[in-house]
């Protein structure tokens, strides 16, 4: 009577044919929305699903061997696609004019990233003319790739394009959306036993249409740091997860206070100056086990050689030897800003000093960042003074590599 008697669990995985073709479910939950009861006995429950594949044959499954991911900008961050272009000129009447132009298209093809997890970058291109050849249309298709002899779940698998598309955005510290992903099967093969991708919709991970055909300003590229230092990217973001995804979610927010955006960048460089501590004891500063935002920001200063930033001579080697690089103006400014913006009651917030702190953390992450990939300190600094927002923080520095002091008039 109390229709009660037979009881069903949403099931991990779901799969239907509809007039499209076939489509695979996958890690299918209850969304925790209120049931609907029916007059006519029944009970109607919402269902989440983590991710729709499109045309899969395989069914009652969430791993998958390959992943495949096209990310906005990754060509222009990879740098593999090219079009070079070279004018043909003629002389009439003693000036010269352009005849015709010549251009070459060309493609870096394939490149291994890390052989363990089957991780590659592929590129390739088409290029398309109307009938009367007056119009040419060149279209870059760069995607990473990773495949594995064994199946993975969904989520783990998409964790390292995740990661790919995470040293992207602090590159240019600007947003990169997915712009598509597939995923294969070695039970799920296309024509002539070819792998086959079957295209997904993810809850988790959006894709977008809108792709952003802007140049972006990278602070440094593939060609910086290679394949070494995509898998040391690889390494840091499994290690230091806490500090990253404070530091990453200031570039996602569309929009947010800056006393929020200071907040969680402070977050992501306390936490990341707590695990080089952990990492490098007799190198680093901690109180009690812990290191806080000064002594976090001591910690990871020291890391990021001479070069970059305008430290100070004065102060090296103090505190034990343990400050290595000295940027007192900088920590203070930050520590200061923190403070301000934290504790309510105490000093009047300076918002133009917590504007200059969010910018100075940002010189701060992406230098730690570039130079642990082994980017050179002098061509991130080079490419920082490029952009406006960062020149007036990086003045001329010395020969060895410090603050050029002010010079005393004489009287």
């Amino acid at each position: 009577p109390d229709r009660t008697k037979y009881q069903y669990k949403v099931p991990n995985n779901m799969y239907f044919i509809d007039d499209r073709g076939p489509v695979l479910l996958a890690d299918c939950r209850t969304s925790g929305g209120r049931e609907r009861t029916f007059s006519l006995g029944g009970v109607l429950q919402k269902v989440s699903v983590g991710a729709a594949i499109f045309s899969s044959r395989a069914y009652n499954t969430n791993s998958f061997n390959g992943y495949r991911t096209e990310i906005e900008n990754l060509s222009q961050w990879f740098q593999m696609n090219t079009i070079k272009t070279r004018p043909v000129c003629e002389e009439v009447d003693g000036l010269h004019r352009v005849k015709s132009v010549e251009a070459k298209a060309s493609s870096a093809g394939e490149i291994l990233i890390d052989e363990s997890r089957g991780l590659k970058f592929k590129s390739d291109f088409t290029v398309v003319s109307n009938s009367s050849s007056t119009k040419v249309v060149y279209e870059s298709h760069d995607v990473l790739e990773s495949y594995r002899d064994e199946t993975i779940p969904f989520i783990k698998g998409m964790k390292e394009h995740d990661a790919i598309r995470d040293l992207l955005m602090i590159s240019s510290w600007s947003v990169h959306k997915f712009v598509s992903i597939a995923v294969s099967r070695d039970n799920d093969r296309g024509d002539f036993d070819a792998i086959a991708w079957r295209n997904v919709i993810s809850e988790r991970w959006e894709t977008t249409k809108n792709i952003d055909i802007e140049n972006k300003k990278f602070i440094f590229t593939y060609n910086d740091i290679e394949s070494d230092g995509v898998r040391k990217w690889l390494e840091i973001s499994e290690k230091y997860p806490r500090a990253l995804n404070p530091i990453l979610s200031t570039i996602r927010w569309d929009s947010g206070t800056v006393e929020n955006e200071l907040f969680a960048l402070c977050a992501g460089v306390e936490a990341l100056g707590r695990y080089i501590a952990r990492d490098y004891p007799e190198k680093s500063f901690e109180d009690g086990g812990r290191a806080y935002l000064q002594d976090a920001l001591q910690n990871i200063i020291n890391q990021i050689p001479k070069g970059i930033l305008p430290y100070v001579k004065k102060g090296e080697g103090d505190r034990e030897g343990k400050v290595v690089y000295f940027l007192p103006e900088w920590a203070d400014k930050i520590n200061n800003s923190y403070n301000s913006v934290k504790h309510y009651g105490d000093k009047e917030i300076n918002y133009d000093d917590v504007l200059e702190s969010i910018e100075m953390l940002k010189i701060i992450i992406i230098s730690w960042v570039g130079t642990q990939l082994g980017a050179k300190p002098k061509t991130l600094r080079n490419r920082l003074i490029k952009q406006r927002r960062y020149e007036k923080y990086l003045p001329n520095l010395t020969r060895g590599g410090y603050k050029k002091e002010a010079t005393k008039k004489s009287e």
